[in-house]
This record gives structure tokens, C-alpha cells and sequence, in this order.
């Protein structure tokens, strides 16, 4: 291999790495969720998390052009992102010893890259070519790959960070049923797994939560106009091939959000479509018109090879409220479903619940306000 190929092959390697680590740098901006109402600091570490990205995407491409002007370009990342984190220094002095360390790691690769430039541009190398027959169909060939090329290790990067799970460990309950939108970015729908990737590299890769492709069979709420019915779901998916209700969120970031891309979490209530028959049933009526509504299921856990909770139904439930005590017997599909009650404290048990351990049955007392939704899954023995 002689001495012009190898140097050939070395500037598209330094090239190839700064439009790369610039993708990667632009994916993090644009998964993260604007920080509106935070102080200057998070839009500062906000927004300098893009402009090294573009910086070192353009002092990258401008090698195309000139070598000297993409050390110049590269060298700009300094002040750029170096000046804003700095300032996030000064508002925390008693940062430890690690923020110096991300500094320099941030800087490393364009002050690196930029020193490569202008050596080889002092040592006389042309600019660098990506096709060596300077025909322009080869040259407009050449551009629409590696315009190709960059907006598809964008969204391939886009979609790997959405499908990080948060570092730090979340302690919650399960989500209590809902008819109504419960927060900004919610989105809820019935859909079908297509194809689910990746989930066991959570062994070598814990933070990875793996994604899915699904097809969005009944939209409920959240999913904007322009879905075509499919979406990706990451973080906690697992490869299902039963419907699944979903309750998740859109990503919120800037770029993010140009995808159709919902988060997963083990907190909320997504589920197989066939064990939300009490989501789908509030979410077709939507909130309560008159007083509250107290629906939940009666089941019995089952300890067998493969352990599960079967349905009751029949079972007679007692409900203490406001208005005194009255009963309800669960249906067929093991729900007992009273509504019109008035607002106030209840508490709601089993007609065999009995006060000891290891008695499931019961719940309460909850607070319900006007058009509120209360109960429980009471699990007897």
C-alpha cells in the first residue's frame, strides 16, 4: 500500500470521525428536553451540547474546501462550548473533580482534529477529495450519499439515545387509572409489535432499554396528525406479540419530537391489550360527568409452574363512602364498576376480606373529588 493511499485513507478517517462525533453530539441535543423555565446555566449546558455538534460538522466539511479554514472552524469549538461551561463553573464552584474531566473530554476531539488540519495543510496537502474524477455527476452523486449518509446516523443516533433509560434508579407504583390526558406529553393507543430489537443487550448495556416497531391499531390521544400508524417504542419493551395497551410519552426533544418515537416506563400503565379492559373502558368514557367513579378488578394469584392471576367474577364487593355502605358484584370479566357516587372518602373490600395477613382484599381509605376515579384490584385468597 503506498504513501498516498495511506494518506488518503487518514484524512477520510479524521474526516469521517468529526462528522460522526458532530451527529452524535446533535442526537443528545436533540433528544433532551429544552429546559423552559430553568435558569441560564441549563440553557447554557443546553445549548452548547448543539453548537459543538454543528461546529464540528461544518469545521469537518469545510476540509472539503480547505484544510486551513476546518482547523480554524474546529478551533472555534473552544470558546463555544469552552466559555458556557465555564460559566456553568463559576455558578457551581463546589463542583467536583469530574467537571474538568468532561471539559476536557469535550474539547479533546476538536482541538485533535483541528490540530490535524493545520498540520497537514502546513505540510502541503490538498483538500480532501471524496471522489478522486472531479466529473460533477461524481461530485452530485457523491454529495446526495453523504447527505444520505448524515441524516441517517442522525436518526439511527436519535432513536439509540431515546432508548436510554434514565441513570439513576426510578422507586415508583404503577400509575392509577385515568380517562383523560395526564400529563403534556402523554400519548395512549392500542397497538401491535412488529419487530423488537436489542432488548438482552441490557445484560452487557443496562442503560439500553431496546426498541420496537409497532402498528398503532386505535389512537386514543397524544399521537400527532402526521403519524402515519407507526411508531417506535423504547426504554422498557419487551418482543410481545399479543396487542398491547400503551401508555407512554412523546419524546419532547427538539429533534426527537420530529420522530415517532414513544417512551416506555415501568411506571406507567401500559399492558397487554387483554389485561386493560379497565383503561380501555375509562379511556372510551372519558372522565366521570356526575360525582366520582370507583372501578377495579377481584382476582386470585395463582402459584403454579407458571405463576398468574386469575379473574373472579361474581365476587361482591363492599364500598363505605359518603352515602353509607352499599354493594357491587364484579362481571364477567372479574369488574366491579359503580359510578354516579358522591365525592368524599371511601373504602372498598371484599365481602370475605378479613383483617390479617396476607389479605389483599381490601383498600382505602381514598379521597375522591368531583369527577375523580377510585378502586383497587382486590386480591383474594
Amino acid at each position: 500500500m503506498n504513501s498516498r493511499l495511506l494518506k488518503t485513507l487518514l484524512d477520510r478517517l479524521v474526516l469521517g470521525t468529526g462528522v460522526l462525533t458532530g451527529v452524535l453530539a446533535l442526537a443528545i441535543f436533540g433528544v433532551r428536553r429544552p429546559p423552559f423555565g430553568e435558569s441560564l446555566s441549563y440553557w447554557l449546558s443546553f445549548l452548547a451540547i448543539a453548537e459543538w455538534g454543528l461546529v464540528l460538522l461544518a469545521g469537518s466539511f469545510a476540509a472539503l474546501w480547505s484544510r486551513k479554514i476546518a482547523a480554524l472552524l474546529l478551533l472555534l469549538c473552544v470558546p463555544v462550548v469552552g466559555i458556557p461551561l465555564l460559566v456553568i463553573r463559576v455558578g457551581y464552584p463546589d463542583s467536583a473533580l469530574e467537571y474538568w474531566l468532561m471539559l476536557l473530554l469535550t474539547l479533546a476531539p476538536p482541538l485533535a482534529i483541528s490540530a490535524f488540519w493545520w498540520i497537514s495543510d502546513k505540510f502541503g496537502r490538498p483538500r480532501v477529495r471524496l471522489v478522486q474524477t472531479p466529473s460533477r455527476a461524481r461530485r452530485i452523486a457523491a454529495i446526495a450519499f453523504t447527505t444520505l449518509l448524515v441524516c441517517t446516523l442522525l436518526s439511527l443516533s436519535v432513536l439509540f439515545f431515546a432508548s436510554l433509560r434514565p441513570g439513576f434508579s426510578i422507586d415508583c407504583k404503577k400509575a392509577p387509572p385515568f380517562a383523560k390526558p395526564t400529563r403534556p406529553e402523554q400519548v395512549v393507543f392500542t397497538a401491535k409489535i412488529l419487530f423488537a430489537c436489542c432488548k438482552t443487550t441490557a445484560r452487557v448495556f443496562p442503560r439500553f432499554g431496546g426498541f420496537a416497531v409497532a402498528t398503532v391499531t386505535k389512537r386514543f390521544w397524544g399521537l400527532p396528525w402526521w403519524n402515519p400508524g407507526v411508531v417506535f417504542l423504547t426504554q422498557d419493551i419487551a418482543n410481545l406479540r399479543e396487542p398491547l395497551f400503551i401508555d407512554g410519552d412523546r419524546q419532547s426533544g427538539i429533534l426527537g419530537s420530529l420522530f415517532p418515537i414513544v417512551t416506555m416506563s415501568i411506571c406507567d400503565r401500559s399492558s397487554l391489550l387483554r389485561n386493560a379492559q379497565i383503561d380501555l373502558r375509562l379511556v372510551h368514557d372519558g372522565p366521570p360527568k356526575d360525582g366520582v367513579r370507583i372501578i377495579g378488578k377481584t382476582e386470585r394469584y395463582v402459584w403454579s409452574s407458571v405463576p398468574h392471576s386469575e379473574k373472579l367474577p361474581g365476587t361482591t364487593v363492599i364500598i363505605t363512602g359518603p352515602a353509607g355502605t352499599f354493594t357491587a358484584t364484579s362481571d364477567s370479566e372479574g369488574i366491579y364498576d359503580v359510578s354516579g357516587l358522591p365525592p368524599g372518602s371511601y373504602t372498598i373490600q371484599s365481602k370475605a376480606y378479613k383483617p390479617e395477613a396476607g389479605d389483599y382484599s381490601a383498600c382505602g381509605p381514598q379521597k375522591l373529588a368531583l369527577g375523580s376515579i377510585g378502586g383497587c384490584t382486590l386480591a383474594l385468597k
